[in-house]
């Protein structure tokens, strides 16, 4: 499995979605007792994860491998997973707008963005 988006949720709770559009929720909490993840119990950290494809990480050095995500992972709620891809879809929109109104951006025809001098 590749891991295309992880969202933090609540409670210690992953949102993964893999490249093939399977998703489904990751539980950290099991892993909490560990040393390596003792870290992720204070949720401003927990919330800082990173998406490596192959893996998860941390600032702290906590990682999971996408097998070991994989292996652990259980169904979403449809409405969660709807509710998230809306969630990711307004974001980019206001990503999108954001950058088109730096100073010195122009779309041309064809929707690509070139900076003027």
């Amino acid at each position: 499995m590749i891991i295309s988006a992880i969202v933090p949720m609540d409670d210690h709770v992953l949102f993964v979605q893999a490249d093939d559009g399977a998703n489904g929720l990751f539980d950290v909490k099991p892993f909490l007792h560990a040393e390596a993840f003792e870290a992720l119990r204070d949720h401003t950290e927990f919330l800082s994860v990173h998406n490596g494809g192959y893996f998860i990480e941390w600032p702290c050095g906590a990682d999971l491998s996408a097998d070991t995500v994989e292996a652990h992972l259980s169904p979403a709620p449809p409405e969660i997973a709807q509710r998230i891809r809306l969630d990711r879809a307004s974001e980019a929109s206001r990503d999108l707008n954001r950058s088109l109104d730096e100073p010195g951006v122009e779309e041309s025809r064809g929707g690509h963005r070139k900076h003027l001098p």
